[in-house]
């Protein structure tokens, strides 16, 4: 578990949807006196709280929140290639992007030279991401759009995020192969999808002793592994209570 990982409570709920809100409405007045065109979306709870994995984590969204309400937030900033944002999320991203550069040359740094003499494929691949980073300010069009996306992720997606998702893919992905042609594996899935974040979709497969997928496919007996995938589904839901539609 990673160090601070969020434990819910009431408090916390009430500080990030008040600061979500208070946000939204600064964007929606602002949008009809002004008509700036250049300002973010309004934000829903349910994403925001969903993207949050750790304490660390909530009390920088709910500081990035409340800053929009500093004055001048909102004003037009353009980067040396013309492309307009707000000075709040300028100054989000850059703050992002130096953490995001942080931990990328940290994992350079952490490679030992005795074992990788020759530098390798991931090397070259974690240069190009923190040279992608520092070409934020000369970026234009759907490239600037991408990084300034990317950025959020970059500084705060930590081992712990990184290895859910390569499981939940793969999890998803041997379902897929071997299931899919089987009853229940449609009410499965849709089951399964609720659990967008990757941890959560983790610690659900955990909490139910499934995090290991074995594969129970019986080629010559197809009655015996339809039982068997039913006794399966049966660890997320009532099979009885789910139909297709």
């Amino acid at each position: 578990m990673a160090e601070g990982r969020i434990s819910w409570k009431n408090y916390d709920n009430l500080s990030l949807g008040k600061a979500v809100a208070t946000f939204n409405r600064k964007i929606k007045r602002i949008e009809t006196e002004e008509n700036k065109m250049y300002l973010p979306k309004t934000l829903d709870f349910k994403e925001v709280k969903e993207n949050i994995l750790t304490r660390r984590e909530l009390n920088r969204v709910i500081g990035n929140l409340r800053a929009f309400n500093q004055e001048g937030a909102e004003e037009l900033y353009e980067n040396e290639a013309g492309q307009q944002m707000t000075v709040w999320e300028k100054d989000i991203v850059k703050g992002d992007i130096k953490r995001g550069i942080s931990r990328l040359t940290r994992q350079l740094n952490s490679v030992d030279r005795t074992k990788y003499p020759i530098k390798t494929a991931k090397e070259r691949d974690i240069e190009a991401q923190i040279k992608n980073l520092r070409g934020f300010e000369s970026l234009t069009g759907f490239e600037f759009s991408e990084l300034k996306r990317k950025a959020f992720n970059q500084g705060r997606l930590d081992k712990e995020m990184k290895k859910a998702i390569v499981y939940r893919e793969n999890y998803m992905k041997v379902l897929k192969e071997h299931y899919q042609n089987f009853e229940n594996y449609d009410n499965l899935i849709k089951y399964l999808n609720r659990f967008k974040n990757p941890i959560s979709f983790y610690n659900v497969m955990k909490n139910t002793g499934n995090e290991n997928i074995v594969d129970i496919y019986m080629i010559y007996d197809p009655d015996m592994a339809q039982n068997q995938f039913n006794e399966y589904v049966s660890n997320f839901i009532d099979i009885n209570k789910m139909t297709d539609s």
